[in-house]
């Protein structure tokens, strides 16, 4: 039901507007939800609209159990003291190197790059990777596919479902995006993995529960403007990516704290994990050496 509810405060936090269904209503903060549900909706369609809730909620629950508990286990705390880099498709991700002795988990079509060999390739979106998700499937790496869970399968998803048929070969790891609810906790066995409108978050949720002793990002910009490949991005900002890593990272202080998370090249997520530029790429933007609280390595540092 928290998809379908929006809730505006009014002036002093006296009372809130309740945005329900559609419907703007005022609510006292004295009384609970359900007694405007039941206002709204009589007694009998109440009942049945909790019941579609708790319908689902169950359904979602035990699918999510069924299949996370046969992806997920093989893959806790695999990779503790080794380092992993989540590769994305951003501009940045051409002037990174490929660190020796670290594992690299791509997603959607940074598989593309041959300087990089992956480990892990993470898609659930179809409409980003159709063009690309048969060689995906044929690249010689751990392949995670997702699946989306959400109350209205059709509000939202159109042509980003990827097709049953994929999920035929058993050497693909199946998983489900808790788009929308994002419910998550550390246990990826029971749980939806997170999604705040990126694939991206579920590969980072991932790795976390590999429990590695640091992570570095690389192409995750963020930014607005296009990919490494040259093609340009769809939407016109991607300041809720920002949004959604400022949760990831919420989540990674609680449950991972003895976890480093270093961005290679940050554009949009500068200041928010430990900030490291390349020299080239720094050179190209005329970044101030002098000043920022960022570091500014040599190609072979990383590519130590």
């Amino acid at each position: 039901m928290a998809a379908l509810i929006k809730i505006e405060k009014c002036q002093n936090n006296k009372r809130i507007k309740l945005h329900l269904l559609g419907i703007k209503i005022n609510v006292f903060p004295n009384k609970g939800l359900d007694y405007y549900l039941h206002k709204m909706f009589g007694e009998k369609n109440f009942n049945e609209l909790q019941k579609m809730q708790i319908s689902r909620e169950v359904f979602a629950s035990n699918i999510v159990r069924e299949v996370h508990t046969k992806t997920f286990p093989r893959y806790k705390n695999s990779n503790e003291n080794r380092e992993v880099v989540l590769v994305a498709c951003g501009p940045t991700m051409s002037y990174y190197k490929p660190l020796r002795g670290a594992k690299h988990a791509g997603v959607n079509k940074s598989f593309k790059n041959i300087n990089i060999k992956y480990d892990y390739l993470f898609a659930q979106d179809y409409s980003a990777t159709s063009s690309v998700l048969e060689e995906m499937l044929k690249y010689p790496a751990e392949k995670f596919l997702g699946s989306f869970l959400q109350d209205n399968i059709y509000s939202n998803l159109n042509g980003t479902v990827i097709p049953e048929k994929y999920f035929t070969d058993n050497r693909i790891n199946r998983y489900y995006s808790d788009v929308g609810r994002n419910l998550s906790w550390p246990c990826l066995e029971y749980c939806g993995l997170m999604d705040y409108g990126s694939v991206v978050f579920a590969a980072a949720q991932f790795i976390l529960y590999t429990h590695p002793k640091r992570v570095y990002l690389v192409g995750c910009d963020c930014g607005g403007n296009g990919y490494y490949d040259g093609t340009k991005s769809k939407a016109a900002s991607y300041s809720y990516l920002v949004e959604g890593w400022k949760k990831m990272k919420s989540y990674k202080d609680l449950y991972y704290p003895d976890v480093e998370i270093v961005s290679i090249n940050p554009v949009g997520l500068k200041g928010l994990f430990k900030d490291v530029y390349t020299k080239a790429y720094a050179e190209k933007i005329n970044l101030d050496i002098q000043s920022g609280n960022y570091t500014i390595i040599d190609d072979s540092v990383l590519n130590r």
